[in-house]
């Protein structure tokens, strides 16, 4: 006797379509939260990184945040005006925010996994 392994078949005994739609879409949406918390963990830790040190790392940070995180979505000339730099400063300060807050999320061993 072969038994007979196609999951998606014992699925659609088990559970109507309706039903697996909805397994899934809270699956997705457990993991997404369990992602953002994540996520706000490391922005936390980051932010205690950059308090200790010195003004430029307090400017990725704010410029971090301001581009990406807050409702309003800053441009790189209103960083600039907001902390008396110049644009090119702002966004050297948001690729360089970008490598930092890299390494809080994925560990240094996957930033250099996704440089190569």
């Amino acid at each position: 006797m072969e038994i007979d392994t196609d999951i998606d078949m014992y699925l659609k005994d088990v559970f109507s379509q309706e039903d697996l739609k909805l397994r899934s879409l809270t699956g997705y949406k457990a993991r997404t939260k369990k992602m953002m918390e994540y996520t706000d963990m490391m922005i936390g830790a980051y932010k205690r990184y950059t308090d200790k040190r010195d003004d430029a790392a307090h400017r990725r940070y704010f410029t971090l945040v301001h581009m990406f995180t807050t409702e309003h979505k800053c441009t790189f000339m209103e960083v600039a005006e907001q902390l008396g730099v110049t644009e090119r400063t702002s966004q050297r300060d948001q690729k360089e925010a970008i490598k930092e807050f890299s390494i809080f999320l994925f560990g240094i061993v996957s930033l250099e996994e996704m440089v190569s």
